[in-house]
């Protein structure tokens, strides 16, 4: 782990946003264009953010391949979402002081959530934000500023705790969506305690990409007896160092990549739980095909089109519990700065050494290569 910074820095005199600053824009399928761009001063009760770290994840990747999201952003955008920073402009106005639980200050470093609810609908009254009715979502972490709309300064900033580097508290946000995963099937795998299962519970988890080992390190430090599959070889060697119990080699069907095969020990049903985190329909069957009944399959990984053709007997008649996960909730994004500062996760091993914002192209090439799992960016190095 890097060195933390002087607390001295978080708290002393901060440069001044400038006129101009540089930002990634995603222009469409494999194009990209790094701008010179005027920064803006904030709206009233916004303000202006120094991106000190940003990291690149498998979503920036099918982002980029795709030429945009659904939901998330359409080109022509700005592209980055994991990212941390700090305050350089606060504007007052009257939103400034209001929702949120901090008073921000200049200098003040923050992780940044990609994503701002509205704090009003049924969902996010139910503490259910990522489903909220209004949610909007944020991308420019891969720039050198960002400027934040009031709401986003109200609802998505998350103070990072002293000691814990940048490139840390980046890694938040993914972390995120795995802790809300935990708590939407810690209900199904009390129950299994409450029955006294006599043996530890057993997990499957299909893909080790940066989810997948942050999924299958929270699962054994949940006190699971965790397997994980992935066609990779030296994935699976990372996943064994985040406390994998067995990992299974999955292979490829020649000529018809990416569809895989599983091998028959994987589907032998004997799995509490199995969980897809590489976003494809036959992850979501894998996971579905490993759970024994009783078990719960967790749809982790986003999938952007397609029809799934399910069983209906044993999804029927052996209990299957199926689980959609999406996103994260504020709640879990604050709990991820927390596990991140406890030092009990080993980040060195997903996030490779800090290159320069003008490096992103050759990361995502890497990326796509299977090279690297995510790229630590520092835009004023």
């Amino acid at each position: 782990m890097e060195d933390p910074p002087d607390p001295e820095a978080a708290t002393g005199p901060t440069a001044p946003a400038p006129d101009e600053h540089r930002q990634w824009h995603l222009l469409g399928a494999r194009r990209l264009e790094l701008r010179s761009l005027p920064l803006p001063a904030p709206p009233p009760g916004g303000a202006v953010v120094r991106i000190d770290a940003a990291l690149t994840c498998g979503t920036d990747l099918k982002v980029f391949l795709a030429g945009g999201h659904a939901r998330m952003l359409q080109p022509p955008c700005a592209f980055g979402h994991e990212m941390a920073g700090t305050i350089v402009t606060l504007a007052s106005g009257p939103e400034a002081p209001a929702e949120g639980p901090h008073r921000w200050r200049v200098g003040q470093r923050v992780a940044i959530a990609n994503s701002a609810s509205c704090g009003r609908c049924s969902p996010c009254r139910s503490g259910r934000e990522n489903l909220c009715t209004d949610l909007h979502y944020l991308n420019g972490a891969f720039g050198e500023y960002l400027v934040l709309s009031p709401r986003f300064v109200r609802r998505a900033l998350h103070p990072v705790p002293e000691g814990l580097s940048s490139r840390d508290a980046a890694l938040a946000e993914p972390l995120a969506c795995v802790l809300h995963m935990m708590e939407l099937v810690r209900g199904d795998l009390d129950l299994w305690r409450r029955e006294g299962s006599p043996t530890r519970l057993d997990a499957a988890v299909f893909g080790a990409g940066p989810l997948g080992l942050l999924i299958t390190h929270q699962l054994t430090a949940g006190g699971l007896r965790v397997t994980t599959a992935d066609p990779h070889p030296q994935r699976l060697d990372l996943a064994e160092e985040l406390g994998a119990h067995e990992t299974v080699a999955l292979r490829r069907h020649p000529g018809r990549d990416p569809e895989l095969t599983v091998p028959e020990r994987l589907l032998e049903r004997r799995h509490h739980i199995a969980i897809d985190a590489s976003g494809t329909l036959e992850g979501w069957l894998s996971a579905l095909g490993a759970v024994r009944p009783g078990g719960t399959a967790v749809f982790f990984g986003g999938v952007s089109a397609g029809v799934l053709a399910l069983r209906a007997h044993p999804i029927h008649y052996d209990e299957i519990n199926l689980r959609g996960v999406y996103h994260h909730r504020p709640a879990t994004f604050s709990r991820a700065l927390e596990v991140l500062l406890e030092g009990t996760l080993p980040v060195d091993p997903l996030v490779g050494p800090p290159r320069r914002l003008s490096d992103l192209p050759d990361a995502l090439d890497e990326m796509e290569q299977r090279r690297v799992l995510k790229v630590h960016l520092e835009p004023h190095s």
